[in-house]
C-alpha cells in the first residue's frame, strides 16, 4: 500500500488529515524491518483457539462494537489520535 492510500484511509477511519509526507515521517521513525531470528511453532491447538479468538474479535469489529487494529495500523492511529477533537 501507498504513503498516499495509507493517509486516505486513516481520513477515513477518523476523520483526521494527514499528509503523505507525515505518514512517511511516522513509518520512518517506527517501523523496524528486521526479521526476527527466531522461529514459532505453535501447536495446532493453539492455532486453532487463535484462529477462532480472532474471528470473534472481527465479528465484533464488523458489528461496529469495537475498533479492531492490526499490528501495522497502530503506528498511524497512534500518530493521529492525540491530535483528535
Amino acid at each position: 500500500m501507498e504513503l498516499q492510500e495509507l493517509a486516505t484511509s486513516l481520513a477515513r477511519q477518523t476523520g483526521v488529515q494527514v499528509s503523505r509526507e507525515s505518514v512517511r515521517a511516522v513509518l520512518k521513525k517506527d517501523v523496524s524491518y528486521s526479521r526476527p531470528m527466531g522461529r514459532l511453532d505453535p501447536t495446532p491447538a493453539d492455532l486453532a483457539s487463535a484462529s477462532l479468538a480472532r474471528a470473534a474479535l472481527e465479528y465484533r469489529a464488523r458489528r461496529g462494537e469495537i475498533i479492531l487494529l492490526y499490528e501495522d495500523e497502530t503506528i498511524l492511529w497512534r500518530f493521529a489520535l492525540p491530535r483528535v477533537g
